[in-house]
């Protein structure tokens, strides 16, 4: 009986062995790295602490909107400065949607309600938006869209006081909600 038991539990062993050894051109188990970064008025800012993600659909269940929010801490220490970036969500209870559906393309501030804002710190005079800025459009290009979602950004942002953010080489790769 020890004999037996002794076969069944090397057995095992050498199965969880085999189980667990990873093939070296095995790349499924790394972890994703989402992020958003661009050039903001010539720095370069790298946003990889994803803390905010959104979707909608319309009843045909074509997604009409996407948004992002990415900080550059850990949003549980402190998620200041952050950057979301939104196509065609309804801002408030009364907002509104254009009639769109999000597919690799370029979308632009105008026509597909794209939307960013920067928040520097909490205080609203270090919040930066798309919207304030009217002489200059936004834009976001989708070139992958599923699961995740891949793309570029450029534009101005602006405060109240008309401070104003160029936004060039903008990137970003995040996941879609379910």
């Amino acid at each position: 009986m020890k004999k037996i038991f002794s076969l069944a539990f090397t057995f095992m062993m050498f199965s969880l062995t085999l189980i667990s050894c990873k093939n070296d051109n095995d790349d499924s188990n790394e972890e994703v790295k989402y992020y958003i970064k661009a050039k903001m008025n010539g720095e370069t800012r790298v946003f990889n602490y994803r803390y905010g993600i959104g979707k909608s659909k319309n009843s045909q269940g074509q997604i009409t909107s996407i948004s992002m929010s990415f900080s550059e801490n850990n949003p549980k220490d402190n998620m200041y400065p952050a950057l979301f970036l939104k196509i065609n969500e309804p801002e408030g209870a009364q907002g509104s949607q254009q009639n769109i559906t999000i597919t690799p393309r370029t979308f632009d501030e105008p026509n597909d309600n794209v939307i960013a804002e920067f928040y520097k710190t909490s205080s609203p005079g270090d919040n930066f938006t798309s919207k304030i800025h009217t002489q200059n459009n936004f834009y976001m290009t989708i070139t992958e869209f599923g699961k995740s979602v891949k793309g570029t950004f450029k534009g101005t942002l602006e405060n109240q006081a008309g401070d104003k953010i160029i936004i060039e080489n903008g990137e970003f790769y995040s996941p879609v909600a379910e």
